[in-house]
């Protein structure tokens, strides 16, 4: 399984999932959430209307930060290039793509087909 971030729906914050002291969100092959209490060596299951899996693209913005869907981020291409703006980061249809941000509605566009060095992390759905 990639990396992947939880956010706390209740907290309105992301969990710390560094594995301090061992204990850690666990994420199963089937997509069950599990914290792992490294003291106890037990795994006990979430309540998931409390928390949202946020998972890795694998790629990073210019300025080395891991991109991670619900980011939002800033594409430039151009001053005035209609794709140029603000895109959410969505899983849809097996690939990352960026969801709107254009003169012209919602598009998607994969996320592999932009360039990092005109790719910056602006927040995330959480905080905009």
């Amino acid at each position: 399984m990639g990396q992947f971030r939880v956010f706390e729906i209740n907290n309105k914050k992301y969990s710390n999932n560094s594995e301090i002291d061992g204990d850690c969100f666990v994420l199963t092959e089937n997509g069950q959430l599990l914290w792992y209490c490294d003291e106890y060596e037990t795994c006990e299951a979430v309540d998931d209307n409390n928390y949202t899996i946020e998972q890795s693209t694998g790629l990073k913005d210019k300025n080395g930060k891991v991109i991670f869907e619900g980011d939002i981020i800033k594409h430039t291409i151009g001053d005035d290039h209609p794709w140029s703006g603000k895109h959410e980061v969505v899983f849809n249809m097996g690939a990352f793509k960026l969801k709107g941000g254009n003169p012209y509605g919602f598009r998607y566009g994969e996320i592999m087909n932009y360039s990092p060095y005109n790719v910056i992390i602006i927040g995330n759905i959480h905080n905009v």
